[in-house]
């Protein structure tokens, strides 16, 4: 007997839209670079950093780097859920508890929520980790001021974008649509 894959497109579309749509990619970085800018600063300012200027400068194309690193980290552990045997008992609650709403809206359903939330947790240590052991190597932060600026980036710009219902951007999507 054949063993059938079924991949639910809801859940590709914004990585096949990132495809169709390259200058997305310099949207996305840029979005990301600016968030990560706000929360850098404030944090610095926030513990109370003198040389916040400086700190930005030698640090930010990190911080941006490991932001984007992480939505794609998180993203991509979400992926596997797709990829799910329907033929058994497991496999059939796995769909409907797991498969779909993560695909479709991560807080239809607890377990859908849990799961994306681990997601998001993965992304927001990679966050946290990188960043504290190369982003402010060359910065005049103290161990401490590092610690609680990673906190801050890991907190604040971890990938919760993964948790907006792809029914949004069908939404969206079918607004252009008619709209053309």
């Amino acid at each position: 007997m054949k063993k059938q894959v079924t991949l639910y497109s809801t859940f590709l579309f914004p990585f096949w839209f990132l495809l169709l749509m390259p200058n997305m990619w310099l949207i996305l970085i840029a979005t990301q670079m600016i968030i990560v800018s706000f929360v850098l600063i404030g944090a610095l300012k926030h513990i109370g950093v003198d040389d916040v200027p400086s700190v930005w400068r030698k640090s930010i194309l990190w911080n941006t780097f490991y932001g984007f690193l992480a939505y794609l980290v998180a993203s991509g552990l979400l992926v596997p859920t797709q990829f799910v045997n329907e033929n058994t008992s497991a496999g059939t609650w796995f769909l409907e508890h797991i498969t779909y709403p993560v695909a479709e809206n991560p807080f239809s359903g607890v377990f859908a929520f849990l799961y994306t939330l681990l997601a998001v947790a993965v992304g927001a240590l990679i966050v946290y980790f990188a960043n504290r052991k190369i982003s402010f190597r060359k910065t005049s932060l103290t161990p401490e001021q590092t610690h609680k600026v990673c906190l801050y980036l890991a907190i604040f710009s971890a990938p919760y974008f993964v948790f907006v219902p792809s029914t949004v951007f069908y939404a969206k999507m079918a607004g252009m649509i008619t709209m053309l």
